[in-house]
């Protein structure tokens, strides 16, 4: 199936590149400012950079590196060109055809929580310690406890500081996550769905695939696995309509449902294309079940988002993640000090689609 989809040997592919860099919003808004203007339309959006920060770095804007650049960033880019992505295409039968938004991620987001300043709406910045502070002071990676602190455990002593790597990898899970459920009820709202090509997301996780992100990666490099696997995954993703929308995809092409989509999500999907289900299209079918959860998915539910709350449910903790990043978005377009606002819940859900398919 993904074989037909390929371009053939004889087909002509052109390139271009682009400077970006994914530390500053401003760079990553002029970036989508100028790609709006020479392209008319955008199939893939495919989110895959990877970097490992030390203890203290901060971003352009102030925020802790690994947050802004990992996930806010591409959180950002998805947003600024959500109209290419939703522009209507012709030849595109029951919807099917849909446009990709594909974030990699990794293991270490099932690691990741939460400070509690996270739902925290009353104090003034309550984000200012939340996306600022990494574990540790601004230094090297070459201390076994500043390794650990960034994936997620911080060193006695030091539990107040978080997770730059594991947080940000956790941010993507969760924000992929939402971003096909508002996308959902965006295009439910008609005529939405007649207007607006449908969009479908997914994160993917490779494994262990040798690159030179960190000293580990390379001293290992020979044993992992080698690019060409993440690659032909993110094909996958990009090309199949086997998995449910918002799946998390793992290095064994298992797509898993982490977020309940097909019981919480998938109507309003169906409600807004209801000629997907005509075209009988793969992910429809529920898969047979083995009364056995994957790994994976045990490790998702049993993350305690907020540290400290055990409470916290995925949904709350991702629709709140979700509206933090639109305001420091509207924080970059205003020119304000990203970490010293007060965070306020959107008004209405879909608010930034409509502002953003306007046109």
């Amino acid at each position: 199936m993904l074989k037909n989809q390929l371009p053939s040997k004889s087909s002509r592919i052109s390139s271009a590149a682009y400077a970006l860099d994914l530390s500053s919003l401003t760079s990553v808004r002029t970036f989508a400012e100028k790609f709006q203007e020479e392209h008319g339309r955008l199939d893939y959006l495919v989110h895959a950079a990877g970097s490992l920060h030390a203890g203290g770095i901060k971003s352009h804007d102030g925020l802790e590196e690994s947050f802004a650049s990992l996930y806010l960033s591409p959180f950002a880019l998805s947003h600024w060109l959500m109209p290419l992505l939703m522009k209507p295409v012709d030849h595109n039968p029951f919807g099917a055809n849909a446009a990709r938004i594909i974030s990699v991620v990794s293991h270490a987001a099932f690691t990741g929580h939460f400070n509690a300043s996270m739902l925290n709406r009353e104090t003034k910045g309550d984000f200012e310690t939340e996306f600022t502070d990494n574990c540790g002071k601004e230094g090297s990676l070459d201390t076994f406890s500043s390794f650990w602190c960034i994936m997620g455990k911080p060193p006695l002593g030091n539990k107040t500081k978080q997770n730059g790597y594991s947080r940000a990898m956790l941010s993507v899970l969760l924000g992929t996550q939402e971003l096909q459920r508002r996308i959902d009820q965006f295009h439910s709202i008609p005529p939405h769905n007649a207007t607006h090509r449908r969009v479908v997301t997914a994160t993917v996780n490779p494994g262990m695939v040798s690159s030179t992100i960190s000293p580990i990666h390379t001293i290992f490099g020979p044993i992992l696995r080698p690019g060409t696997v993440a690659a032909t995954l993110v094909s996958y993703a990009l090309l199949s309509d086997a998995y449910l929308p918002s799946s998390y995809i793992d290095s064994s092409f298992n797509a898993q449902d982490l977020a309940g989509y097909r019981e919480q999500g998938l109507e309003t999907h169906l409600t807004a294309f209801p000629q997907l289900v005509d075209a009988g299209l793969d992910f429809l079918t529920p898969p047979p079940s083995t009364g056995v959860y994957s790994s994976s998915m045990v490790k998702f539910n049993g993350l305690q988002l907020i540290d400290g709350d055990l409470s916290a449910h995925h949904r709350t903790v991702s629709a709140r993640l979700y509206d933090v990043s639109l305001q420091f978005i509207a924080d970059e377009r205003d020119a304000h000090p990203m970490y010293t606002t007060k965070v306020e819940a959107s008004a209405t859900t879909f608010k930034f689609l409509r502002r953003s398919v306007r046109k």
